[in-house]
């Protein structure tokens, strides 16, 4: 569970939500620390979270760790992604 909906209401896609409905969203998610430079999937791994960056950032990479690795993209606080997979 998120510590508080206020984080919620700061992230666009929530914004409009009335707050019985961002409770009601907050109690359903949980609220994970990662440390600077953890890897939190894996190219080609499944995974059936959605992310929301509350704070900080996340680097999306690709071939990580190979010759051909790349940043496709930086996730900062407020945004969301999921991992898809092939």
């Amino acid at each position: 569970m998120l510590r508080s909906n206020l984080s919620l209401r700061r992230i666009p896609l929530f914004a409009a939500l009335p707050p019985t409905a961002l409770d009601a969203l907050a109690a359903m998610l949980r609220e994970l620390t990662y440390p600077v430079g953890a890897l939190l999937c894996a190219e080609g791994e499944y995974s059936e979270l959605l992310y929301i960056v509350l704070q900080g950032s996340v680097e999306v990479i690709t071939a990580l760790g190979t010759a051909d690795e790349r940043l496709i993209a930086i996730r900062e606080a407020g945004a969301f992604y999921q991992v898809f997979t092939p």
